[in-house]
């Protein structure tokens, strides 16, 4: 945002309340004001223009509808003010809360800082671009006459006529579509790159500012954090359900004293031989499911291989970068460390990235990881070799699951696949296979304890589950 723009700002909300309410269409208090304020130092890159041909009044006019704007997206039940609903400015605005688009835009924006300034933005800047629009809502455009633009009082705008107002209404409806399309995109995408809540569970409004402008200048980053976006919620789902597996399985009756297990004649029991129930239960003679639970492989750190050659351009590298932020956030909130491992017809070591404490972060890496194009062949043998010589030689990395995803296949020794099932053992690695458009092949079945085959490059693929449940 220009220098000149948020200066205005401040000189309009500095203005006694009673030029506010000549100018604000929506109904506010001083902690709105303060609220937008904070908006705007948080922000100094928003996209949004000034034509210093307009007036300063007539900037005046656009700072009070942009206000009125984000008002409607965050306060809780947002109303124009009585006296200026039947006039352009409350006719628009009461057109864009009153449309379908903009309920649903209002799960991302109520009581949400960044999503109110976000869709806020956006929506003005569509407005920004749409001439015939502004005439209908109270903006200041440089094509106005001078002293028109300096009336800065909305109530003496003139009603609108009827077609105008269906005119308006769907010019707005098609604006907001985009705006809400928008906003899903940028949060999605922020959420694959690890956005996280405030002490009151809503978006960190500093941290997302910082991080979408970071997506502004990267657009391959962009690609990659929505997908992963998406991918989280399938994540966190599996996670879920780990979480219920371990509830474990019902395999027999046995003899002990667990009472969330007892049998319903042992709570019949304890309702009519209450003394008889008591003995039992200090003796450890109560009637109780045997329970087995799974013990799931996935324990100690995670280190991911991503075949970096020709083949994986385009959609497929995008994927396979998206897998690699969702398991980076995976072992994040597990404590647990994380390795990539780029590879072609060979290890490409200005790219291996380690997440723990001394060694390399990928999270301040993110933009090169996004840019890092594939090129060359296809080996198995040089990331195995690089990732047992990490894991053998740094306890932290020890009973790793080790993610192998490529598209391409090559020959491998007898020799070395022996060997590698022997250190697969010896060092608790579990390696799980992920082919992209490819059939399995007897080379990686020898190399991986699980080999899952890839055909929807989407966060629904198959087997997606079975890795974000490590």
């Amino acid at each position: 945002m220009s220098d000149l723009w948020t200066t205005l700002w401040g000189q309009f909300a500095s203005k006694e309340e009673t030029d506010l309410d000549k100018l604000a269409a929506i109904d506010h208090d001083l902690y709105d004001v303060r609220m937008f304020d904070r908006v705007l130092n948080l922000e100094h890159d928003i996209p949004v223009t000034i034509n210093e041909e307009v007036s300063e009044k007539g900037e005046f006019r656009n700072a009070a509808r942009l206000f009125d704007i984000f008002n409607s997206f965050y306060k809780a039940f947002p109303h124009v003010r009585e006296s200026v609903e039947n006039h352009n400015t409350g006719q628009f605005i009461n057109n864009i809360m009153d449309s379908e688009e903009y309920q649903l835009l209002r799960s991302f924006t109520t009581l949400e800082e960044f999503g109110s300034a976000l869709a806020s933005f956006k929506l003005f800047e569509k407005i920004q671009e749409n001439k015939e629009l502004q005439k209908h809502t109270g903006f200041a455009t440089d094509s106005e006459p001078r002293e028109e633009v300096a009336d800065i009082n909305v109530g003496d705008d003139d009603n609108l006529e009827l077609d105008s107002q269906d005119e308006m209404r769907y010019a707005i409806r098609q604006i907001l579509q985009e705006t809400k399309e928008d906003v899903e995109q940028t949060i999605e995408a922020l959420r694959g790159m690890g956005v996280g809540k405030d002490t009151l569970g809503q978006m960190n409004s500093v941290d997302a500012f910082e991080k979408a402008k970071v997506l502004e200048r990267s657009p391959s980053l962009r690609k990659i954090a929505e997908l992963a976006g998406r991918m989280q919620i399938v994540m966190k789902k599996a996670q879920k359900e780990k979480i219920y597996r371990q509830s474990g399985t019902v395999v027999g009756v046995e003899i002990g004293a667990e009472i969330q297990r007892l049998l319903p004649a042992e709570l019949f029991k304890f309702l009519k031989l209450r003394k008889l129930f008591y003995r039992d239960l200090l003796e450890r003679k109560l009637q109780q499911y045997s329970v087995e639970f799974r013990e799931d492989l996935g324990k100690g750190p995670i280190v991911i291989c991503i075949d970096f050659s020709g083949s994986m351009s385009g959609h497929a590298i995008i994927w396979a970068k998206a897998i690699a932020i969702v398991l980076m956030r995976l072992a994040e909130m597990q404590k647990r460390v994380f390795m990539v491992i780029p590879f072609n017809d060979g290890v490409l070591d200005d790219w291996v990235y380690i997440n723990d404490k001394g060694h390399l972060s990928l999270e301040t890496q993110l933009e090169d990881f996004a840019k890092s194009s594939p090129i060359g062949g296809t080996d198995y043998v040089a990331p195995i070799k690089k990732a047992h010589s990490f894991i053998i030689n740094e306890t932290f990395l020890q009973k790793a699951d080790l993610i192998f995803i490529t598209d391409g296949s090559c020959e491998v020794s007898t020799n070395f696949t022996e060997w590698w099932k022997k250190e697969r053992i010896d060092l608790g690695i579990t390696m799980y296979s992920f082919l992209i458009n490819m059939t399995e092949n007897d080379t990686i079945k020898r190399l991986s304890d699980q080999v899952i085959k890839i055909d929807e490059l989407t966060e629904k693929a198959n087997g997606i589950e079975t890795l974000f449940s490590l």
